[in-house]
């Protein structure tokens, strides 16, 4: 595993992590809003689609992380003089 594939294992791990916290935050704001927390819990869905927001950027940003590192690991085997 070279050093691109696995910052790209480690930042897909983040976003899982990301979005189990999101669901589990969206939980307790829907229990926070059903007594009557309104504010507070309009301030924690402005905080929740930030994070929505960030998904789309960061999926795009590990693709290119994974394309970058498939294609170093193409160059080495062609590199080695090895059959693939």
């Amino acid at each position: 595993m070279n050093k691109l594939t696995l910052i790209a294992d480690l930042l897909i791990l983040q976003s899982r992590n990301q979005w189990a916290l999101a669901a589990a935050i969206a939980e307790l704001n829907q229990w926070v809003a059903q007594r009557g927390s309104v504010e507070v819990a309009n301030s924690v869905q402005e905080a929740l689609a930030m994070l929505d927001e960030s998904l789309l950027p960061l999926s795009r940003g590990v693709a290119l992380l994974i394309e970058e590192a498939e294609r170093d690991a193409g160059l080495m085997e062609a590199d080695s003089g090895l059959p693939s």
